[in-house]
């Protein structure tokens, strides 16, 4: 699956069904939830946005919530009723 913004000239591979982006404005990094795939992208933002790693949650995130004062992201899997946290501090690409 894509994630396609054709006005800004944007198609980037994600897991399948991407929903309810959220932005961390601090890093600049976008967190899409993956329900088909059970995983989140994490896309850096900026001149040239691509996805820098995938992160394995439980089942069915549909929801996440980026805490910019405890730099945590908040995953709601509603397939496994579970809620998956991750510091984005340690969410560094390879």
């Amino acid at each position: 699956t894509s994630l396609t913004a054709p006005a800004a000239g944007l198609d980037l591979a994600v897991g399948t069904e991407p929903t309810r982006i959220r932005l961390n404005p601090n890093t600049n990094r976008l967190f899409v939830p993956n329900p088909g795939s059970n995983n989140v992208s994490v896309i850096q933002d900026g001149l040239a946005p691509a996805v820098i790693f995938t992160v394995e949650v439980g089942t069915e995130p549909n929801q996440a919530r980026v805490d910019t004062t405890i730099d945590k992201v908040f995953v709601l899997n509603e397939g496994s009723d579970e809620v998956t946290m991750t510091m984005t501090a340690y969410l560094e690409p390879p």
